[in-house]
Order: structure tokens, then sequence, then C-alpha cells
């Protein structure tokens, strides 16, 4: 469900009397959607936020993703208030398997999403071999580079992996990956995708690499996967973004183009 039509249904829940109704009927000068607004208004009801956005974490946590960790026994804890974080925890062991390598010794601190992005990606990993990630930075309070908006760093909802290591070996992003051999900017689910994704590339490391990051970025567990074939700020990592709650949002996110960027499972995991 869109934002906009849950805000709908969440005022209508609020201001569901007969007599906003029929003040909405009345309403015919200006659209249904600040026709509703102002009814709330006067109802005193306010539309959801996404929480997650805001600058800073008073929205109250996601308490069914927290559910969803108790219930698989995924090693994470909440933690303190984290600004601009909804629901804060902190990665205490391997999710599904998949242990978490900081390069910075910074904590893997995150939201509760992109905690459960990782676990439900896990099959994805363990099929090419993949049992380690090495990263740099999940929560990381900052602008996204060249702009005024905050990263989804800023909310935790992403991570930057270098390198997957595991018995497929030691996958570096930077020496490894093949930009420009196949399809992904606009790659979608559909028979063929993958192998159109994976490409040609020259080295069996570099097929395998490639090969995680199309699945990955097929995968419904992530929102964003931005790879050196998007941008030349990424010609180290992939940056693996979460959507902030379930709610489908309205576009996904512009990947901002670099000048030196490369050129540009079943199918489905």
């Amino acid at each position: 469900m869109r934002r906009r039509d849950r805000f709908v249904l969440d005022v209508f829940a609020c201001a569901r009397g007969a007599a906003f109704i029929t003040a909405i009927a009345a309403i015919t000068a200006i659209t249904a959607i600040a026709a509703i607004t102002a009814i709330a208004a006067v109802a005193g009801c306010s539309p959801r936020s996404d929480p997650a956005r805001s600058a800073g974490s008073a929205a109250v946590p996601d308490a069914a993703c927290l559910a969803y960790l108790a219930a698989n026994h995924i090693p994470a804890v909440p933690v303190g208030e984290t600004r601009g974080v909804r629901t804060p925890v902190r990665v205490t062991g391997a999710l599904a398997g998949i242990s978490l390598v900081s390069r910075a010794k910074r904590e893997p601190i995150m939201d509760c999403a992109l905690a459960r992005g990782l676990y439900e990606a896990a099959p994805v990993f363990h099929a090419l071999g993949v049992d380690t990630l090495e990263f740099s930075g999940a929560y990381d309070y900052r602008n996204r580079q060249g702009t005024d908006a905050l990263s989804a760093h800023a909310h935790g909802l992403a991570i930057d992996v270098h390198v997957f290591g595991g018995r497929a070996g030691r996958l570096e992003v930077g020496r490894d990956f093949e930009a420009g051999v196949g399809e992904w900017r606009k790659l979608r689910p559909g028979p063929g995708r993958v192998a159109a994704c994976v490409g040609h590339p020259t080295t069996p490391a570099g097929t395998t690499l490639r090969t995680l990051a199309c699945r990955l970025k097929l995968t419904t567990a992530f929102h964003v996967i931005v790879s050196p074939d998007d941008n030349a700020s990424h010609r180290d990592h992939l940056h693996l973004e979460v959507y902030a709650d379930t709610a489908e949002p309205e576009a996904e996110p512009a990947v901002p183009a670099a000048p030196a960027a490369p050129a540009p499972t079943p199918d489905r995991p």
C-alpha cells in the first residue's frame, strides 16, 4: 500500500464519525487529499509520519520488526535512542550464518529493518558460497554525497560491503567487480534476467560477484543495491539498502551519476 493511500485510511480510521463523512462529500473546491487533511486537523488526527526518515528518533520503535527478530532468534538487541533511526539494534552474532565484520571496528548498529533484510537475504549469500560481509559502515548520520538530503545510512537502513568472504574465496568489490559487462540499472525480475545482468565477466571471481549483486538486486529483501555499475563513488563496495517499513515506496531513489562512472532463480533467489 502506498504511503498516500495509507494516510487516507489512517485519517478515516481516526475521523470516521458520520459528521466527518458528510463533510467530505460537501467539499468540492479542493482536492480529496486536501479535504481529508483539513478534516483530520478538525478531528485532531494527524497522518502517520515516516519515522525512519525523520531527523530525530522520537518515533515509536517498530514492534513488529522486533518481534520478527525475536521469533527467528536473530542475534540483535535494541539499543538506546539513536539519532535518525526508528528502531536501532546492535547485531551481536551471525545472521542466519552470515557474519558482519567491520573494517573500521565500528559496532554493527542499524535499524531493525536492515537486520531483518540481511537475515532474509542469507540464502542468496549462501548459494554463492558467501558467509562473511566486510563492511565499512552501516549507521552513519550524514548526508548523501553531494546533496543536502540525509543518506539511508543516517537512518540505519543501509550497509556498505567491500568484501564478501567464504568458500567462494575473498571477493573484493574494488578488485573483482567487472562493471559494464551486463544489464544493471534497468534490471527487473523475469526469465533470463539474472544471466542478462551478469553478462560476460572475464574472471571466475568477477562472475561470482556479479551473480551475487544481480541476485541481491532482484531479491525482495532489499530496496536498493548500488554497485560500481552506478557511479565511481561505489567503485569499491556494494551499497545494500532496505525499505524503511512495509509500505510500498512511491519511487525508487535516484542514484546520482558521477562523471567517472563506468559505462553503462530460477532467476529470483
